[in-house]
C-alpha cells in the first residue's frame, strides 16, 4: 500500500513546504497539493516542495481544464518534472462548479473538456506539434520550444459513473474524494469497467482515494477538525447516499440550513456521528488503523490522507503521529 499526503495551502509557502518535508521523512511516497483559485498559488508551492524533498512524487490534486488551459498545465507539469528529477504527477478533474460559477466561468461539457484536455496535455508533453479540433478545445500548430523528458502520469479525479469509467479508459490512475469503503467499492467498479473495456491491465493502474483524515490520542478531539468538511458533504449529499449511511434527511437539512444561515462553525456543530463515519476517518490511532485496513481491502493501491485542519501546528503533530504509529503498520 502506498500513502500520499494532501492539504489545501492555507498557510505561508514556507509553512506548507515544511509539512511535505515532514511527510517525506515520515514515509509518505506521494505529496499532493490542492488547486483552488482562492488559495495560495499551486505551482510556486510545488516548485518549493520539489526543491525541499528528494523522493516524494508530487503534483496537483486536482487542477482542471477551465481555470488552467491544457497547454499551460502541460508546460507547468513538464517544468515541475524537470525540476524534481522526474517526480511530477498530474491530478486533473472537471472542476468545482460552484467555484467556477463565482469566477464567471462556464463549466461547459465537463466530460469532453476533461477528456480532450488530457489528450492535449499528453501530446504536448510528448513533444508533438499539436493541431487539435475538439468539442471543447481547438489548437493550431502549438508545440513547446523544448521536448520534455517524459509524459508524466495522469490521474483523473472523478465522481460520476461516466468520469469514473473514463479514468479507467485513459488514466494512469484515479483520484476518489471518498472516505467510506462502501462508496469506494462502488466507484472502483466503474473504473474497472473502463479498464476492462479498453483491455488495460488492472495491475498497472493506480487506484487512489483521498479520505478526510484526522488522528489524535483523544478520539473526540480528532473529530473536531473534520466536522466542517463532513457538514459540507452532508449538506450536498444525495438522498441515496444519505440513506446508505443511515443519515436522516432531516439532520442533513438542519446542517444545510445552519451553513446557509449561520455559517460554517454552526453547521459543523450539527454534524452527527453517522456523518463523520460516512464522510471522514477521524479518531484515535487504533480506530484509524482499523479504518485504513478496511480501505486497503477495497483494492485501493494508494491512500492519500487529506488533512483539512486549519491549524498548522496541529497538522505537524498529526503527521508525526501518523509516521510513528500508523504507517509502520502498512509499509
Amino acid at each position: 500500500m502506498k500513502f500520499g499526503f494532501l492539504i489545501v495551502p492555507r498557510w505561508s509557502t514556507r509553512e506548507s513546504v515544511e509539512l511535505y518535508e515532514i511527510a517525506e521523512r515520515m514515509g509518505f511516497e506521494y505529496g499532493w497539493l490542492a488547486d483552488y483559485a482562492n488559495s495560495r498559488s499551486l505551482y510556486p508551492i510545488l516548485t518549493a516542495i520539489a526543491l525541499s524533498t528528494k523522493k516524494m512524487k508530487i503534483g496537483p490534486c486536482v487542477t482542471n481544464p477551465f481555470t488552467r488551459h491544457p497547454a499551460i498545465t502541460a508546460t507547468s507539469i513538464a517544468t515541475l518534472d524537470e525540476l524534481s528529477g522526474g517526480r511530477a504527477l498530474l491530478g486533473i478533474a472537471a472542476g468545482d462548479e460552484a467555484l467556477l460559477h463565482s469566477l464567471g466561468i462556464e463549466r461547459k461539457s465537463p466530460y469532453d473538456s476533461l477528456k480532450e484536455a488530457i489528450e492535449i496535455i499528453r501530446k504536448i508533453m510528448a513533444g508533438e506539434k499539436v493541431n487539435y479540433q475538439g468539442k471543447a478545445f481547438k489548437i493550431e500548430d502549438f508545440s513547446l520550444f523544448y521536448k520534455p523528458e517524459r509524459v508524466a502520469p495522469v490521474y483523473i479525479g472523478a465522481r460520476g459513473k461516466r468520469l469514473l469509467k473514463l479514468a479507467g479508459e485513459i488514466g494512469d490512475g484515479v483520484l476518489l474524494d471518498l472516505s467510506h469503503p462502501l462508496e469506494i467499492e462502488m466507484a472502483l467498479e466503474q473504473v474497472k469497467k473502463g479498464l476492462r473495456e479498453k483491455g488495460r491491465k488492472i495491475e498497472e493502474f493506480d487506484f487512489a482515494a483521498c479520505p478526510i483524515f484526522s488522528v489524535d490520542s483523544d478520539a473526540e478531539k480528532a473529530k473536531d477538525p473534520v466536522r466542517w468538511m463532513a457538514a459540507l458533504i452532508a449538506s450536498n449529499a444525495s438522498p441515496d447516499l444519505l440513506e446508505r449511511h443511515d443519515i436522516s434527511q432531516e439532520s442533513a437539512m438542519r446542517v444545510r440550513d445552519a451553513l446557509f444561515r449561520e455559517g460554517l462553525e454552526k453547521g459543523a456543530a450539527l454534524t452527527t456521528d453517522e456523518m463523520l463515519e460516512a464522510f471522514s476517518i477521524a479518531g484515535d490511532i487504533d480506530y484509524c488503523i482499523e479504518k485504513l485496513e478496511m480501505l486497503k481491502k477495497t483494492g485501493l493501491t494508494q491512500i492519500i490522507l487529506a488533512n483539512v485542519d486549519f491549524v498548522h501546528e496541529n497538522v505537524k503533530k498529526q503527521l508525526e503521529l501518523i509516521g510513528e504509529e500508523i504507517l509502520p503498520r502498512f509499509l
